[in-house]
């Protein structure tokens, strides 16, 4: 994904509702059908979620995770990168490259061998499984009724035979230890808990949510699979944010933009209590 394709404003055509084997990424992304990683916006204000194209929250990492997903999932695809002089992807002469070639992803230097010896590695271990799935599938229902919104999502792995979705993440984490702390700080349990419900409501026969994880310290990829108590987290999270939100829609509450904070102090010592 490149900074273009975020900041369009341009509707994707029109899909219908159902799964999708062969939508674009980049078609996908411009579809406006909310995601599990934009239901977390409502946190911040119900306003700044009915403008979420306005926040997308670009930066460099964006053009790396969709590097290393190509070179796992869509090899054949690494053409659409172009690599900058420097190292970083945000700096002047980058932003000039990627100025003159649109319809790029202009990355930092040396960044593809990276990525294709990272996904090199990690197919030694997952290499059957990836290969045993269907690849970028989309998603796309209508919850109108419910939420009064179109749902969205985009499953890196399908792994049918085990009704299983798998997201590929590129991670600082080196191990699973360190992954598992980052789940809910990062709201991967809403992304869990999102992409089950959807598939099912698309009737894709899936259970289950899963991670296999690349750290980015070159240590061995790892996996984990997210357990029924992480999954109802997650569910009741997105479920209770989207429930504020049509409430809002419809007039029964209004925006909150000036919450009470409290000092970290207090809020570690509530936890304290609790536990």
């Amino acid at each position: 994904m490149s900074k273009n394709d975020i900041d369009s404003t341009q509707n994707s055509e029109n899909y219908s509702f159902g799964v999708h084997y062969d939508m674009p990424d980049k078609q996908y992304r411009l579809h406006k059908g909310v995601s599990a990683t934009s239901i977390p916006i409502i946190r911040n204000s119900f306003c700044a979620f009915d403008n979420k194209n306005l926040f997308c929250g670009w930066s460099p990492a964006y053009s790396w995770g969709s590097l290393f997903h190509t070179s796992v999932l869509e090899p054949h695809l690494l053409n659409i990168y172009i690599e900058a002089s420097t190292i970083g992807a945000d700096s002047i002469s980058a932003q000039t490259l990627q100025s003159q070639h649109p319809d790029k992803i202009v990355i930092g230097n040396n960044q593809v061998s990276k990525a294709v010896k990272q996904a090199d590695n990690l197919k030694v271990i997952y290499g059957d499984i990836i290969a045993a799935c269907k690849k970028e599938v989309s998603v796309i229902v209508d919850d109108r009724d419910n939420s009064g919104l179109i749902w969205k999502c985009r499953p890196d792995l399908l792994l049918e035979s085990h009704r299983t979705v798998l997201d590929l993440k590129s991670s600082a984490s080196g191990t699973r230890e360190e992954f598992v702390k980052t789940i809910e700080k990062y709201d991967y349990d809403i992304q869990a808990a999102f992409y089950i419900d959807c598939c099912q409501m698309a009737r894709l026969n899936v259970e289950k949510f899963g991670w296999i994880v690349q750290p980015s310290n070159g240590n061995a990829p790892f996996s984990c699979i997210a357990s029924d108590e992480l999954i109802e987290k997650g569910r009741a999270k997105y479920q209770d944010l989207l429930y504020g939100y049509s409430e809002y829609k419809k007039g029964a509450v209004n925006d909150n933009l000036f919450p009470e904070v409290h000092s970290w102090s207090w809020i570690l010592e509530q936890r304290r209590t609790l536990e």
